[in-house]
């Protein structure tokens, strides 16, 4: 699943919901990234037996909070095997706070 993680603290709690239209990917140029659903998740299927580094595609301003750098996961597949908790979290990052400095001369 892929997660807006509002108080950009690496977790998903509640009212952290999935986030659509992100990529995600192995690694492997010739297994094409997925994209998220409506709520967030994605599914890699068909894949042989093997080890993967699973990351996603950034995408601005966001910024990524989970996993923890490098931001990836790496996963070894046996055959049959199916696996659910491969997260990502996001959070965009607050605006710029824009200070007015006044300069006072006294002449």
């Amino acid at each position: 699943m892929k997660f807006n993680d509002l108080n950009g603290n690496g977790l998903q709690e509640a009212g952290e919901l999935g986030l659509a239209n992100w990529q995600i990917g192995v690694g492997i140029a010739s297994i094409p990234p997925v994209t998220t659903g409506d709520k967030g998740q994605y599914c890699i299927n068909d894949l042989p037996v093997g080890t993967y580094t699973v990351s996603e595609i950034p995408q601005a301003p966001w910024v990524q909070t989970y996993p923890a750098a490098p931001g990836t996961h790496t996963v070894t597949l046996v055959a049959g095997q199916q696996l659910n908790g491969v997260n990502f979290g996001n959070t965009q990052p607050s605006g710029l706070v824009t200070t007015h400095l006044a300069m006072h001369l006294r002449c």
